[in-house]
């Protein structure tokens, strides 16, 4: 049996016995070494090496397949899906973002190329006696009931992502836009950073299961550190995350050769040390609810969790209706939502979907 092992043998000596018979009435013909050298290296390298089973039964030609696949999302992204197809932001909102980042013109002509009449296809109700909008920048008033203070906040912020998953210049960028734009800036739970408070603008201190920024030594919310940091003019809003809906079971790590000098001051734990985040918030749910609102000065403050169940949000919300703070606002998070990385079996399998996910975090 001639297997693909044996032709690369065959081949190879083949190859060199053709160059030299033909050397011997053209002297440049070895010069055929340039090429054919490199090439039976790489297919002995690959017969040899036990990393790749593909190479070694398929010495050089087995090359192939991972170049096929190096380029298959490109051959993918431009011959092969349609302007609706890709996920989880196909190529036409990609384009309006990038026309209406660029200031360019986004209309289209002769109407849209989705199925209206596919199932779950969605649309907003017209009317034939519509109003000209006179608010421009529509606002929702957070906060102000039992004394509080009010944030008038707008519709659309910028969701958590922490200083160390991005850099500096990328925080003092997203914080000066929240300023320039009107709308606040969510810290994400790896506290607030001194980047966070260059750009000037609003911000929503999350925090998360480890009490980043508000931590004490042994891994309990302290609460003369947070009052100190939410004490901030520019921290409008408190979020606490009510577990790690990307992470479930076992919590984030962030390892110890990530943990540097700044990172640990802005998290307040030790450096060089692996950083666990726990599943959940380890002292329940209302007790560390409230344990926020006391020193929170007259913040607004709410929660955040992936709701695995409609009920879960009720099952909060109630108990927390009888304390003498109650959250504000309860966003959620639902399954394809967050930027962070995970396991792809739970980016696209865990928790509730978006619109079952808000239905069940606004009902009591």
């Amino acid at each position: 049996m001639i297997t693909p092992r044996r032709v690369f043998w065959i081949l190879s000596v083949a190859t060199i016995i053709a160059i030299e018979l033909f050397s011997t009435q053209v002297p440049l013909a070895r010069t055929a070494y340039t090429v054919v050298l490199p090439v039976i290296a790489l297919g002995l390298h690959d017969l040899v090496q036990r990393r790749h089973s593909l190479l070694r039964n398929y010495p050089v030609i087995g090359h192939g397949r991972y170049l096929m696949e190096s380029v298959r999302p490109e051959l993918q992204q431009y011959f092969v899906e349609s302007n609706t197809d890709g996920m989880p932001y196909d190529r036409a909102r990609r384009s309006l973002v990038y026309q209406r980042a660029k200031l360019q013109n986004d209309t289209v002509p002769f109407g849209t190329q989705l199925d209206v009449y596919a199932p779950g296809y969605e649309w907003m109700q017209h009317s034939i006696a519509a109003r000209h909008a006179e608010d421009t920048d529509p606002r929702c008033a957070v906060g102000g009931h039992e004394g509080g203070q009010i944030y008038d906040a707008s519709i659309l912020n910028i969701s958590a992502m922490s200083f160390g998953s991005l850099s500096d210049r990328a925080i003092r960028s997203l914080s000066a836009g929240a300023r320039a734009g009107g709308f606040a800036h969510n810290t994400g739970e790896g506290g607030v950073s001194p980047y966070h408070l260059d750009g000037g603008g609003d911000l929503i201190w999350q925090i998360g299961t480890g009490y980043f920024g508000c931590r004490s030594a042994k891994g309990q919310f302290d609460e003369v550190a947070f009052s100190e940091r939410v004490a901030h003019p520019n921290i409008k809003m408190v979020e606490l995350k009510l577990s790690q809906g990307a992470k479930p079971g076992h919590g984030g790590i962030l390892p110890a050769a990530k943990v540097s000098a700044e990172i640990a001051q802005i998290r307040g734990v030790p450096r060089g040390q692996d950083v666990l985040s726990p599943p959940s918030i380890p002292r329940g749910c209302c007790a560390s609810s409230s344990a926020c609102a006391r020193p929170a000065r007259g913040n607004r403050w709410g929660s955040n969790s992936a709701w695995g169940a409609p009920t879960n949000s009720s099952r909060f919300v109630r108990p927390c209706a009888a304390l003498a703070s109650s959250p504000t606002i309860s966003p959620s998070t639902a399954a394809r939502a967050g930027l962070e990385r995970r396991p792809s079996n739970s980016r696209t399998a865990w928790a509730l979907r978006c619109t079952r996910g808000s239905r069940s975090s606004t009902t009591p």
